[in-house]
């Protein structure tokens, strides 16, 4: 990998991941690049859309490994589908608008590592539930950071929908969506 690829993977990084999730991810060498393009505002919007378009190629291959796995059944299994296409909905808006501002969206890797053994449909919504927290994370990162008010509110809305599939998923998982905040105390 060149210098510049190692760039473009660092800004894809950060905008992937939200900049305290890349920071903790990456490498010294990424963390340290990460930090320089930052501070010097170096993230143009291209750049953010460019780190949405590898996270929702990401997405796409896991809900897909997940429903080759032939682990999930029933509900679980329907709702992989459906947030599959939602996700391939996210990937082509934002490719769309990566050509509009002149730019080549980034591709989709052969393979992603989750970095977790997937035995049991339990450890796919697991996984599931954190890459899409984790996305819904980074969204809201990108509507701080876009310039682009068109861009700010596409963005918005993606972050809604990776809301709406992190509390489903967190739900299957077994866990109330409030966290235990159902439980108000009488009194307040």
């Amino acid at each position: 990998m060149d210098r510049r690829e190692f760039v473009k993977a660092a800004v894809a990084l950060a905008g992937t991941l939200g900049l305290s999730q890349a920071l903790k991810a990456g490498t010294q060498a990424e963390k340290t690049i990460i930090n320089h393009l930052v501070a010097r505002g170096d993230m143009s919007d291209l750049d953010i859309l460019q780190g949405a378009v590898a996270a929702e190629y990401k997405a796409i291959y896991a809900y897909g490994f997940a429903l080759q796995s032939g682990l999930l059944k029933g509900e679980p299994k329907e709702l992989a589908k459906i947030f599959r296409a939602s996700h391939q909905g996210h990937e082509d808006t934002l490719s769309g608008a990566i050509r509009s501002m002149g730019g080549t969206p980034v591709q989709a890797q052969k393979q992603y590592d989750f970095g977790v053994k997937i035995a049991t449909a339990s450890d796919i919504a697991k996984l599931a539930y954190s890459l899409e927290r984790g996305a819904a994370q980074a969204y809201l990162n990108a509507v701080d950071s876009l310039e682009n008010a068109k861009l700010k509110d596409a963005a918005a809305q993606i972050m809604a929908d990776e809301v709406l599939h992190a509390t489903t998923w967190y739900k299957l998982v077994g866990h109330h969506p409030l966290g235990g905040y159902n439980q108000l105390p009488a009194k307040l």
